[in-house]
Parts: structure tokens; C-alpha cells; sequence
């Protein structure tokens, strides 16, 4: 459940409701009376509106509040109504806050600043929601003096709410004095609040096993009171999903791999709608594992999820979903796609309000992605040219310049970001906070390339050093610093890393581990070791064969072919592939055609089937298109479509089928599946129906289709 909601549902609970959303809801605001809260001076089209708010009806609230202020600018309910519908159903902030403001302004000019007198109830929430709001909108000093200005009249005080602001502004210690003093207090809803902010500091500040802990405890902590309550008390409504998603981190940050899955599952079990998605978590925990049909379903689930959060939270968290999912794209070697998103994101950077990363440290993630997505197109460009026809490979060229091209802004973006050296030692630091967010494990390599190998191991050197809590990482740094040393052209002591590497990183590390294969391999083939360079090679395209592509590898191999001039033909344009190197030992690629159909396939050296590409050598020509019946005479010629391009020769087709099928991981997407994926016309209608269900306060029906 997003804040604003959780304050709007205790509206009808019978409590003071910012003192309830506090974290307080097990008690009453202590300075006013519990009568009618000051609202019997309402007017009955104000009571009304203020009921359609607390009851999530924010469409119509909306409206009502609109006609309350065309009748009366000076409705103070109009101006609460009305902000708290702009950001709740809108997510526009600063239209929200300037008419909370204006209703404080409004009720301050005529009841005083004590709050006492008139509909007092409304003077609290309004405080309260501009503590949100400023919150919301990064404004971290602006939520802190709302919240003095809210204690200063209401009671119980806001105590468990400082920690996160205090946190967000690396007032550390005053975090923690505030969390103790909410935990003091004995409410329960403050110390689970208090907990869980806890649980951030201990990440901002990167003590693993303490996160992790704390985090753990709080995850404990909520499932229990959600299934039992207090002692003597009936079960509360809690919603674990921040929780189990904190705690998820909090066990990867100390490599406990089946626990943070777990922990991310149970976070799914539930009908909350908040913006901390639990699949997201999910998606890309299959995805460094190489798991790709749990990767594209928990994907997908991640759209769903966020069909169904309301617009103030879901501004704050969509780009990081469409950036996991254009990391899944990527992957997939679906680069257009996964550009589509990476330029979306880095256009639309998320609001970073409601989690411990800033906003810089977001587009230095959101850079180093797009960067990966583009040299996934040098290198797709790169090899259509390879197997086009002469005519086409000079614009394939022309493409791949223009992808590398492209990608140097990205590079410096992210080199920009990381001139502060502790930052790239935090992002260096695997599953930590206060690095550049978020970069896969596997894909920290790219930033040798982007600043520099010298460069990246004095930082790898600093990552190290403060690596003392959790042994397993040395790891992970000797897979990253065998990258850099290659860079450097130290190919044994690469050699040497990798392989240690690869003896000591956790099994669920496959795409990482595939990378370091790749590193390892290029070492050897540079060192004349043909045989470890095979062996790390079919290492690497067992567990992620897109790697090869993106890291711009060629493999070893040798030729059979059989079948005529169209098997001749495929083998002359895949030798030519920059994906492989012909050489007397290595893979072995199979070529044959009959009457119906040319087959490719790869095979290592021993002969296990790497995989397999069969087109038809006849293909139907598409159907030609005509212009509409309807069309008059004179608009025969404008409304003409172009002839279609003519069919790719066989060879040609095959190759390209060569390639889709081997060197990228095999997540068997659809057409369908892109669209939704990459927030197409399906992801799109769900979001908006979801949306008008939650503004008009309906249920879905469930047989809808």
C-alpha cells in the first residue's frame, strides 16, 4: 500500500488520520477531542468530499473539490481535496503541494496557527500531507520542518516518520536517536517503523551483516504482528512486501542467495499495492542466474504490478522496472526493444524519494545500461554486415559506427558520476548501496572499458580493503580485476584470475560466471593456449552464449559443409562472422542443405549440439498491399505503399538464424511478449484500467476479460 493510501484508509478507521499513518494507529491524537473532529462547520458538499477521499474515490473527489473551489476559492476541505487528488491519483506533486499549502494558509488566517477551532482534523492531515509530499518530492529539510510543524499542535508525535528524511540527508546518528525514541514509545506500528528505518541506515552506512540483520528482524517483526497482533490484541492489517523485499537485500548483501529468493516470493503474497515490487527483485535474480523463462515471468509480473500502483508511487519506481526489464532485453538480444526502454529511463530518470539511492548515482546506472544496450548494436550491426549482401553490409557498417558512436556520451556520463572515488568503490562493492544504481553483477566489467583499467583497480583495490565482513566476495573481485588486467594486456595474470574465480564464485552467479569465462578465454587464445581458450569458451556458451556477442568474442572453429551451393554459400558468410575465428581445432560448425531447408549448426569440440538454426530455402513472398476501396482516384498515388523488399537469399536468412539462435540466452519471447515488455499498447491499457478502477474506488470483476 503506497503512503499517501495508507493515510486515506485510516480516515475511516476513527482516528486522527495523519497521527494514525504515523505509525501510531494504535492510538489517539492525545491535544483535540474525539468528537466530530471541527468538521460540523463543513458544508455537506465538503463533508462529502472529504468522505470520497478517505474512501480512495479520487476521481469523483476530485471533481467535487473542483466544483467546491469554482464556487468558493477559499474552501479550505476544496484545497486539501483537491491536492491530495493531483498527487495520489496524478502523482503531480508540485500542483499538490501548492494547494495543501494554500488550505494551511487558508485555515491558519481564519482558526489560528494552534489548531484549535474549526475542522482541526483536516488542519492535521494537511500537515501531515505536506510532510508527504515534501517527501515525496526530495525535499527532505522541507518534510522535516512539517513534521515540527505538526508535532508543535497534534499528538502522538512524529518520531519513527524523522528516521528516513535524517537517513536520506547522512544524518545518521540523529536517525538512530529518533528510531530509538519511536521504539520507546511501545506503539507498535512506531517501532516496526522505526525498525525498518533502521534497517536503511545500516545499508546507507554498508555494514552487510548488520543490514542484513536488521532487515531480517524487521521482516520478523511485521510477519508476526500481521498474523497476531500485539500481545492480547486481534491481527493487524500489515503489508510484509517492503519488508520481505528489505530483508531480500539484505540477505543478498551477505550472499545468502535461496534465503533473499524466498524472501522476495513471500513478498509477492499479497494484494498491496505498493510501489516495492517483489518481482522486480525476482526478474533480476533470475536473470544473473541464467534462469530465463523465470526471468521473463517474473518480468511480466513486474508490469502487472505496477499497473495497479497508484500514479505518486509508480513515478518514483518505473523507470527501475523498465530498466530490469531492459536488462532482461538485453540479455535476450532483443536490442530494439531494450533501447526503446534505456532511452525511456534515461530520458525519465525516477524520483528517488522513497528509496536510499540519489538521483545522480540512478542516471550513472541508467547511462552504463544504455551504454551496454548500445554496443550490443555495434556488435549486432556487425555481424548482419558480415552476412548481408554487398549492397547492404555498407549500411550495417554504417549502423555499428553509429552505435559506438552514441554510446561514447553514455561513457562519459557514467566516468562523470564516478569522479568521486568513493562512489565507484561502493559500486564496486557487490550488492551494496551508495554506488551507481542498479548494475548487475555481471555487467560491472563494462566499466573498465568506461574509465579506464588503472583506474578501475584502485578502486577494485579500495573495494577490497573495506571488504572485510564476508569472505566470499574475493571473488568477485578476482573475476573483476582478471577484466582489467586483460585490458592491460597482463593476459596470465588474467588467465590466472579467472580461473580462480571460477572455482570460487557462488553457483548462482552464471552470468558472471559466464563473463569471466569469456575474459579467461580471450586470455588464453591471446597466450596461444588453445586448449584452455576452448574449454572456457564452451564454459561460457553453455551457461550464457550472448556473452560472447556482447563482450565482441569470436570463437575457434573449423567448417563441414555439405549440400551444394546454398551450404556453400551460408559457410562463406559465416566465416566472415565476427562471432567466429576459423581455426584447424575448435567448435565445429555444420553446414547442410537439401531441397527444403538449410541447417547450421554449432557444436563444441567434442561434438555436444550447441544449437541448431533451419530456415526454408522457398519462402512466400508477403502479399501485396493496396490501397483502400474507398479511396478516390487522386489519392491512389499518396496512398500506394512502397513494394516490399524482396525475399533474403537462403544463405543469408540462415546465417541471420545462426546467429539469433546461438549467441544470445534463450528466453523464446513473442511478439506479444516484446510489446507488453517494453510497455507497448497491452502494458499500457493495463496500467490505465488499473488506474480508472483505483481512482472510482472498484473492484476488478473476475470475469473480465
Amino acid at each position: 500500500m503506497s503512503l499517501a493510501r495508507s493515510i486515506r484508509r485510516l480516515f475511516a478507521a476513527g482516528f486522527v488520520a495523519v497521527a494514525s499513518f504515523a505509525g501510531m494507529g494504535d492510538m489517539a491524537a492525545q491535544s483535540k477531542p474525539p468528537n466530530d473532529f471541527g468538521e460540523s462547520v463543513l458544508t455537506q458538499p465538503e463533508r462529502e468530499a472529504l468522505d470520497l477521499a478517505r474512501e480512495d474515490k479520487l476521481l469523483t473527489a476530485r471533481t467535487q473539490a473542483e466544483e467546491i473551489l469554482k464556487n468558493n476559492p477559499n474552501s479550505i476541505v476544496g484545497h486539501f481535496v483537491m491536492g491530495t487528488a493531483l498527487r495520489d491519483a496524478e502523482g503531480s506533486l508540485p500542483r499538490a503541494m501548492a494547494h495543501l499549502k494554500k488550505a494551511r494558509e487558508l485555515f491558519e488566517a481564519q482558526y489560528g496557527a494552534d489548531g484549535d477551532g474549526g475542522p482541526w482534523r483536516v488542519y492535521a492531515d494537511t500537515l501531515f500531507s505536506i510532510a508527504i509530499t515534501a517527501g515525496l518530492m526530495e525535499d527532505f529539510e522541507a518534510e522535516l520542518r512539517a513534521m515540527d510543524d505538526y508535532d508543535k499542535r497534534f499528538s502522538p508525535k512524529m518520531l519513527a516518520q524523522r528516521v528516513w528524511p535524517l537517513m536520506k540527508l547522512g544524518r545518521y546518528d540523529e536517525a538512530r536517536k529518533w528510531a530509538k525514541a519511536a521504539i520507546d514509545t511501545g506503539s507498535s506500528f512506531q517501532k516496526l517503523r522505526a525498525l525498518n528505518g533502521l534497517c536503511a541506515v545500516e545499508a546507507e552506512e554498508l555494514k552487510r551483516v548488520t543490514n542484513y540483520e536488521a532487515c531480517l528482524t524487521t521482516y520478523k517483526y511485521a510477519k508476526a504482528f500481521a498474523e497476531n497482533g500485539p500481545p492480547g490484541a486481534k491481527p493487524r492489517s500489515i503489508d510484509i512486501t517492503v519488508y520481505a523485499n528489505n530483508a531480500h537485500l539484505g540477505a543478498l548483501a551477505v550472499l545468502k542467495y535461496d534465503e533473499a529468493e524466498q524472501l522476495a516470493i513471500d513478498g509477492t503474497k499479497t494484494t498491496a499495492e505498493t510501489s516495492s515490487n517483489p518481482w522486480l527483485r525476482l526478474a533480476r535474480m533470475y536473470i544473473d542466474q541464467g534462469r530465463a523463462s523465470e526471468a521473463v515471468t517474473a518480468a511480466k509480473a513486474v508490469q502487472a504490478w505496477r499497473a495497479r500502483t497508484p500514479p505518486s508511487t509508480r513515478e518514483q519506481f518505473s523507470s527501475e522496472d523498465e530498466g530490469t526489464i531492459a536488462i532482461l532485453l538485453l540479455t535476450a538480444g532483443e536490442f530494439r526493444a531494450s533501447l526503446r526502454l534505456a532511452d525511456r529511463i534515461m530520458n525519465r530518470p525516477d524520483r528517488r524519494a522513497m528509496t536510499s539511492t540519489s538521483p545522480e548515482h540512478t542516471r550513472g546506472g541508467n547511462a552504463l545500461l544504455r551504454h551496454a544496450v548500445l554496443k550490443l548494436g555495434v556488435e549486432l550491426a556487425s555481424e548482419r554486415a558480415s552476412y548481408s549482401s554487398v549492397l547492404d553490409a555498407p549500411g550495417h557498417l554504417a549502423q555499428s559506427a553509429k552505435y559506438s558512436a552514441l554510446a561514447w556520451p553514455d561513457a562519459q556520463r557514467v566516468a562523470g558520476v564516478l569522479l568521486d572515488d568513493q562512489t565507484l568503490v561502493n559500486t564496486l562493492r557487490v550488492y551494496l548501496e551508495n554506488g551507481i544504481d542498479y548494475v548487475p553483477t555481471w555487467m560491472l566489467g563494462d566499466l573498465v572499458q568506461v574509465i579506464g583499467p588503472g583506474v578501475f583497480l584502485a578502486g577494485l583495490a579500495s573495494a577490497r580493503q573495506a571488504e572485510v565482513e564476508v569472505p566470499g566476495y574475493a571473488a568477485f573481485y578476482d573475476a573483476l580485476e582478471a577484466e582489467a588486467r586483460l585490458a592491460q594486456g597482463d593476459e596470465a595474470r588474467a588467465l590466472e584470475l579467472a580461473r580462480k574465480a571460477l572455482e570460487t564464485l557462488p553457483k548462482a552467479e552464471v552470468l558472471l560466471k559466464s563473463r569471466t569465462a569469456v575474459i579467461g578465454a580471450l586470455a588464453a587464445q591471446s597466450l596461444g593456449d588453445t586448449s584452455a581458450a576452448l574449454g572456457l569458451f564452451e564454459r561460457a556458451m553453455l551457461a550464457d552464449p550472448g556473452m560472447v556477442r556482447r563482450l565482441g568474442a569470436s570463437l575457434p572453429a573449423t567448417f563441414e559443409v555439405g549440400g551444394g551451393t546454398v551450404a556453400q554459400d551460408t559457410a562463406d558468410r559465416l566465416r566472415k562472422s565476427p562471432r567466429l575465428s576459423e581455426s584447424p581445432n575448435g567448435f565445429v560448425v555444420s553446414v547442410t542443405a537439401d531441397a527444403v531447408e538449410v541447417q547450421a549448426c554449432l557444436r563444441t569440440p567434442l561434438g555436444a549440439e550447441l544449437g541448431c538454426a533451419r530456415v526454408p530455402i522457398q519462402v512466400k513472398p508477403p502479399p501485396p498491399q493496396t490501397p483502400p476501396a474507398s479511396a478516390a482516384p487522386a489519392d491512389l498515388k499518396a496512398e500506394r505503399p512502397s513494394p516490399p523488399a524482396p525475399p533474403k537469399e537462403p544463405a543469408e536468412r540462415a546465417a541471420e538464424a545462426f546467429h539469433k539462435a546461438l549467441f544470445s540466452l534463450k528466453m523464446n519471447l513473442s511478439e506479444s511478449d516484446l510489446r507488453s515488455l517494453d510497455g507497448g499498447p497491452t502494458a499500457t491499457r493495463e496500467a490505465a484500467r488499473e488506474r480508472m478502477r483505483d481512482l472510482l474506488g472498484d473492484k476488478p470483476d473476475s470475469d473480465e476479460p
